[in-house]
């Protein structure tokens, strides 16, 4: 057993120097949240800067001035304090007795202990400080050392409610196979290759939590099983991941091509790179499964239709200019974040508006986004001109992306207004 322990301690140290080289590679950019987590942590009396010999504020400042962040030794401090913050909040709440964990119990032993005695293991009288530790050590690692702490403080919802849309979210898409897969990568593909492949899976795993987080059914309370909601997107991000190389057109087909062969010639097997190359769009398979369950149409007509829509509209370029906006401070990042979700919520509704007039499952999709172009009345046709001058246009700052965004709502299919009646004079 001591070989299959000490193979399970040199992992999780790997794991961790994973998560600070992918920290360090954007550093500069998260100067801004890393201060502010700083801050955050000293309100709560739980750190002292002095003491963990970190940056005091005026440090910072000249940090920031000099184009210098914090250095992997500060980084390491901060991953620490990450995790006790996240841990003691988990194990006041009933995620680390949700049976979809239980996985974590069993991998914290030995294989001869869990084959011997799994019924001591399974009542152990730690097993929920155990599971809490296990969760936390990969949500943050995961996440990085401000991510749970940006997604709460850019959404308001609580840091509990907020590791456990991050469970599920990596669970949804199976994140942690992701990043995992890039540990087998060692020696085979360069360092800053290895840091692209598991950013890509930070930032799906934060992008869905994020969505989550914005689904009032998803945080209610008691909050859902992990497996419930997993299961409800299962068969949906599947159809994605299978059928997405075929639904691309245009630009974003060529974009996910190129990406494709360039992480194959640093080295990356073909499928790791197929599956990279696809996690920025894997996001839209949530709202298709919402578009699926409103309007009974299956996911191999819904995304098609989707795509067909980005690219009659030109949505596919007016993302890529909402990504392209600075995020290096708090406000900044949070209006990106809110133009992105924005754009992806509007895309949705547009794309149930045209399902709703398909005559069978098996209408063309392109045939159905041109005949809903053709039903438009005045309002929607002088909103999608608009988008187009926007698109046109010589300035993409926030200001005209925010208008953009905003003019595809009157492109949506007007339901009229429920009359609520007055109460009754006395």
């Amino acid at each position: 057993m001591a070989d299959e322990v000490a193979v399970a301690v040199l992992t999780d140290n790997h794991d961790q120097n994973a998560t600070l080289a992918v920290e360090a590679s954007s550093a500069r950019s998260l100067l801004d949240a890393h201060e502010r987590f700083l801050r955050a942590l000293e309100r709560s009396g739980r750190l002292v800067r002095s003491v963990e010999a970190l940056p005091d504020d005026r440090a910072l400042t000249e940090r920031r001035r000099d184009g210098q962040a914090l250095t992997s030794p500060e980084l390491s401090v901060l991953l620490a304090y990450a995790k006790l913050e996240a841990g003691d909040v988990v194990l006041q709440t009933d995620l680390p007795d949700d049976p979809a964990l239980e996985d974590l119990l069993a991998g914290y032993f030995p294989t001869r202990l869990r084959e011997r005695f799994p019924a001591a293991i399974t009542g152990h009288p730690l097993r929920r400080e155990i599971v809490g530790t296990a969760l936390t050590n990969r949500a943050v690692n995961i996440a990085g050392t401000t991510g749970l702490f940006r997604l709460s403080q850019e959404t308001g919802v609580p840091l509990d409610r907020v590791v456990r849309a991050h469970v599920v979210a990596r669970a949804v898409f199976d994140v942690d196979r992701q990043w995992d897969a890039v540990g087998r990568l060692d020696n085979a593909v360069s360092a800053t290759t290895q840091v692209e492949l598991r950013t890509e899976a930070t930032r799906l795993a934060e992008r869905t939590a994020r969505w989550l987080l914005r689904q009032p059914d998803l945080v209610a309370d008691p909050a859902p099983p992990v497996a419930a909601v997993r299961d409800r997107f299962a068969a949906s991000v599947a159809a994605v991941r299978a059928g997405l190389p075929d639904w691309l057109l245009g630009k974003e087909a060529e974009g996910y091509t190129a990406r494709v062969a360039r992480l194959e010639e640093s080295g990356v097997p073909p499928e790791r790179a197929a599956e990279a190359a696809a996690a920025p769009l894997l996001p839209a398979a949530l709202d298709l499964a919402v578009v699926t369950e409103r309007t009974g149409a299956p996911i191999t007509l819904a995304g098609p239709v989707m795509q067909c829509l980005s690219e009659r509209l030109g949505l596919v370029p007016l993302r890529e200019l909402v990504l392209a906006l600075p995020r290096d401070r708090r406000w900044p990042s949070m209006a990106r974040a809110s133009l992105r979700d924005d754009l992806a919520a509007e895309t949705a509704s547009l794309t149930e508006d045209v399902l709703g007039a398909r005559g069978s499952d098996d209408d063309d999709p392109q045939e159905l986004v041109g005949a809903w172009a053709e039903g438009w009345d005045a309002t929607q046709a002088r909103s999608a001109a608009q988008l187009g001058d926007i698109a046109s246009g010589d300035r993409h700052e926030l200001a005209e992306l925010l208008v953009a965004v905003r003019t595809l709502r009157g492109l949506r299919k007007r339901r009229q207004a429920r009359r609520i009646p007055r109460p009754a004079e006395k």
